[in-house]
């Protein structure tokens, strides 16, 4: 990493903003992004709360980086569809554009097209800020991530990202996760990787 000193530490609530930005600012690729600031802030927040859920930040003079994992990605989904701020914004992008509100239920394929039998845990989202990029800060932040997870017990791990996102794909093989399968969400190759954790 950098010579300055970078703290990765677990996210708090007053995190959220940070995070928020961070994460409409350089994942604009997300279809979440699309529902709109104030969906994806309230999904965000559903995941830091979560007991179940390790989020970490980077911090330098400021958080400059984050990422949201999951030890078990069945209950946060449930969570997630339980949130009633989470389902109000939702019906309100149903009745302004109903296409994207309804593209979104293709989510609920997600549980079956990233199906590895026994894994649970799932590396949710990863965001460095570009001047943070290419400081070993995702590196550091995944290895914390996966510590974490296996002071949870965990076992295995999965995380599926874009097929063209050669950066991610690249770092995630280097940090010993395997490709397992190619897939299609919203229209877009993504890429199931696995990880052995025990």
């Amino acid at each position: 990493m950098d010579k300055r000193k970078i703290v990765i530490r677990r996210a708090r609530p007053g995190d959220l903003r940070s995070i928020h930005r961070l994460y409409e600012s350089y994942m604009f690729d997300s279809h979440l992004s699309k529902m709109g600031s104030e969906f994806v802030k309230c999904y965000l927040q559903a995941i830091i709360g979560s007991a179940n859920c390790v989020t970490l930040v980077a911090e330098d003079s400021g958080v400059t980086g984050f990422i949201m994992g999951t030890c078990d990605h069945g209950e946060i989904k449930y969570r997630l569809l339980r949130n009633p701020k989470i389902m109000s914004e939702w019906f309100r992008k149903l009745l302004r554009e109903p296409s994207i509100a309804l593209k979104t239920l293709a989510l609920i394929m997600y549980p079956f097209l990233s199906y590895v039998r026994g894994v649970k845990a799932e590396l949710l989202y990863i965001s460095i800020d570009p001047e943070y990029r290419g400081k070993k800060v995702a590196t550091v932040l995944i290895d914390a991530t996966l510590e974490a997870m296996r002071d949870k017990k965990v076992e295995d791990v999965k995380v599926s990202t874009l097929a063209k996102n050669l950066v991610v794909n690249e770092l995630l093989k280097k940090r010993g996760f395997v490709k397992k399968r190619v897939f299609r969400l919203f229209g877009k190759d993504m890429i199931l990787y696995t990880h052995k954790l025990r």
